[in-house]
């Protein structure tokens, strides 16, 4: 091979050598490129990443802390704070949100960093205690809890967020709370007016086939209350034994015929007493919208006084004709509307026949005019031509426009009272001339027991003297007896015309004649304005004497005082004596007012026992009523009552 040759060889040799070199550059670089590009890629790729998840954790962000800023909902976060013994003292407010300061009236500033010892130095330990359990154990709490100082319920719950921290979401339950209350309320009102009403309700559910009574229910079979779950056997047990066939057949067959009610009236018989009620049972099923039934809605109505009631209706429909004593209604002019048989008989003895529509007999016409004109009863005793008396009772029921007229035999009772009149009469004539008669050997006795105390004292030993003294005495005392029980025998038989009396200068004159034993007592005795009427002068003047000298004579108080008065009445006077004494134990309030009965000594308190019974017997013969009463105050209170008839 020639130079030449190897010149040209060795030329293209190193041509492709630098064109390989070339390509290889070039394909570097390529690659170069491409991996720059798919650097930029990633790169742009990464970046855009980047900047999604920068936007959707700032987009959580602004979610999350818009829920924590408007939830409605208070929100707390805090740091539990244990003492040198790891139990929990205290806890740190860390974080709050804008419901807790609205809920709670605390600020921020002055919560976040201090500890609630701080903001509430009055905390009670135990809500410490719970929180720290919640913090250190991790056990959630859910507690409802009310708020003194905000007067407000609150429903809480706690839960661990790390060791030793707890959070705190609580809502404001006040209006849930009232609306409970109102609902327990509500049904304590409901129970209550079902109670009054004896009135119950129940509800059976087919469904579920479970059976609910209100209380009134368990009341009406004589149960204890929600004592047990109500079932139909239950009910049914307490039917009576005779009804039970026919009140579980009412109800089932309502059922199976597709009824949408019934209603029943049965007995019950209450298991607390054996007694027997009557009820009335009404029931109205409720059903799907297949029209199948699925609940039963009842009532049961206690009936038991209605249909007493109508069992007295129904005898008092029979009243009048088996009534022995006669029984009238008639027009307000007397034209006869009815008249049972005891009533013919009586017309018939006046000769006047007793058929509808007869006028009456002219004494019978005059009760009937007055009930007519009057509100109230009217009472009369009509002599008939028999020689019998009757009582009628004549009155114009309310509303109405006729005269009823109730009449009975007095004939005996009137000879009775007639008898009983003479008797008194015969005594109190026989006790005046008794203790007429009586003063006149008494006076005897005194002067020559007075004589023999003056001239012959020095003539007989102290046992003589003693003896004389005692007898002296016990004369003087037969004397005020004789003498008060003459006074007492002469109230209705010597009494004066009753008279126009003003008993303010009355009682004056009375306080006048005991006016030193006033001063001696140191007594107080104050008297209100009284009224004027219709009385015996003499013996309303004893009558308010001897109830001062008691309410004086038995006082021991440091400061006696009697107070004297009197209250309106619709048809009388109620007066009043009341004093600050002893008093009376109730069991002797009855017992006071007997003849000659007395509750102390003569030693302790003299007196004979007639004061009290002399007061009782004027108030008597004034158509008036007296009686005692323990004063709440201490001592004791007199009562009595005299008629207006002035």
């Amino acid at each position: 091979m020639t130079p030449y040759q190897w010149h040209i060889i060795s030329f293209f040799a190193v041509l492709l050598g630098q064109m390989l070199l070339i390509g290889l550059l070039l394909a570097e670089r390529r690659r170069r490129r491409r991996i720059e590009h798919q650097l930029r890629i990633g790169n742009e790729a990464l970046q855009q990443r980047v900047t999604d998840g920068t936007v959707e954790l700032q987009e959580k962000e602004n979610r999350y802390s818009s829920l924590f800023n408007n939830m409605t909902e208070g929100f707390a976060l805090h740091e539990i704070i244990c003492g040198a013994d790891g139990q929990p003292v205290d806890y740190r407010f860390l974080e709050i949100n804008p419901a807790f300061e609205r809920l709670t009236k605390l600020n921020r500033e002055t919560v976040i960093g201090r500890t609630i010892r701080e903001i509430m130095p009055e905390i009670e330990a135990h809500w410490i205690e719970t929180y720290g359990r919640v913090a250190l154990d991790g056990v959630p709490i859910h507690l409802e809890s009310y708020a003194e100082p905000l007067q407000r319920w609150f429903g809480v719950y706690a839960s661990q967020v790390a060791p030793g921290k707890f959070a705190v979401l609580f809502t404001d339950i006040t209006e849930r709370k009232k609306t409970e209350e109102a609902l327990r309320e509500s049904e304590k009102r409901l129970n209550r007016s079902q109670e009054i009403a004896h009135l119950g309700s129940w509800e059976l559910d087919l469904r579920e086939n479970v059976l609910t009574w209100s209380d009134e229910v368990y009341r009406i079979f004589g149960l204890e209350p929600q004592a047990f779950a109500a079932t139909y056997e239950a009910f049914l047990e307490r039917v009576h034994p005779d009804d039970r066939d026919a009140v579980n057949e009412a109800y089932s067959e309502s059922v199976r015929a597709g009824q949408d009610a019934y209603e029943i009236e049965h007995r019950v018989v209450r298991k607390n007493d054996g007694s027997i009620r009557f009820v009335h049972e009404k029931c109205q099923h409720v059903r799907n919208e297949d029209g199948r039934i699925i609940r039963s809605l009842g009532m049961v109505l206690d009936i038991t006084e209605r249909k007493q009631i109508e069992d007295k209706l129904r005898q008092l429909a029979h009243f009048p004709e088996e009534n022995p004593n006669p029984v009238i209604r008639c027009t307000p002019d007397g034209a006869l509307l009815y008249a049972n048989g005891s009533a013919k008989e009586w017309l018939a003895s006046f000769d006047r026949p007793a058929s509808q529509g007869d006028t009456l007999p002219k004494p019978i016409l005059q009760a009937v005019a007055e009930a007519g004109r009057s509100d109230h009863a009217i009472d009369l005793e009509i002599p008939c031509p028999t020689g019998r008396t009757y009582g009628i009772t004549a009155i114009k029921p309310p509303g109405e426009v006729y005269i009823n007229l109730y009449g009975s035999d007095l004939t005996e009772r009137r000879k009775a009272r007639e008898a009983l009149e003479r008797s008194n009469r015969d005594l109190e004539q026989f006790a005046y001339v008794a203790s007429h008669d009586l003063q006149e050997p008494l006076r005897a006795i005194v002067g020559f027991l007075q004589l023999l105390q003056n001239r012959y004292a020095d003539k007989v030993d102290d046992r003589g003297r003693h003896y004389i003294d005692r007898s002296v005495r016990a004369a003087h005392r037969m004397q005020t007896l004789i003498r008060e029980l003459l006074t007492l025998s002469r109230v209705n038989s010597k009494g004066t015309t009753f008279r126009p009396t003003d008993l303010n200068p009355l009682v004056r004159s009375v306080l006048d004649n005991l006016q030193p034993m006033v001063q001696e007592k140191k007594a107080e005795v104050i008297c209100g304005p009284l009224p004027a009427l219709s009385v015996d002068q003499g013996q309303i003047r004893s009558l308010f004497q001897n109830l001062l000298v008691n309410a004086l004579r038995y006082n021991e108080s440091a400061a006696p005082r009697v107070d004297i008065g009197f209250e309106e009445l619709d048809d009388s006077y109620l007066f009043r004596v009341q004093d600050n004494g002893i008093g009376i134990s109730p069991q002797f309030h009855q017992r006071i007012f007997i003849v000659f009965q007395r509750l102390h000594t003569d030693s302790d308190y003299p007196g004979t026992g007639l004061g009290l019974a002399l007061c009782k017997r004027i108030v008597e013969r004034h158509g008036g009523t007296i009686w005692v009463e323990t004063n709440p105050a201490g001592g004791s209170l007199f009562h009595f009552t005299l008629p207006k008839r002035i």
